[in-house]
């Protein structure tokens, strides 16, 4: 997977409890303003990278919500091997909106009802 900058979104219920890999999040020398994930174990193991702007949308009935946010894939393991890029490219965006979401579910002070309708910049 090359390293992109990509924007992304997906529909998400706010209450969806995803396994989520051990992540740690990184201050950023060269940017004070923006914060780096690193992923710790399973398929995406040692893969570093960030997010943009990130906006949440209320859908329909209150079941969900939609995520959309962009990324920057900052540094991937050279030995990372993959037969399906666009599988992997799923999975990976997937994965990284479950860890957004679980970000933001914890962040102090926040709660499901100031997430929808907010736009927000994690950097």
């Amino acid at each position: 997977m090359a390293l992109m900058r990509l924007k992304t979104s997906r529909t998400i219920v706010m209450s969806e409890e995803a396994v989520l890999p051990r992540y740690v999040i990184l201050d950023s020398p060269e940017d004070v303003d923006t914060s780096r994930v690193m992923i710790e174990e399973g398929p995406f193991e040692s893969f570093v990278y960030s997010y943009g702007v990130v906006s949440i949308g209320e859908v329909g009935d209150n079941d969900g919500a939609t995520l959309k946010f962009d990324y920057t894939l900052l540094q991937a393991p050279t030995d990372y091997d993959v037969s399906d890029e666009q599988r992997a490219q799923i999975d990976f965006e997937t994965l990284i909106g479950d860890i957004l979401v679980d970000i933001i579910a914890n962040k102090e002070g926040t709660t499901e009802e100031n997430l929808n309708d907010r736009e927000s910049d994690i950097r």
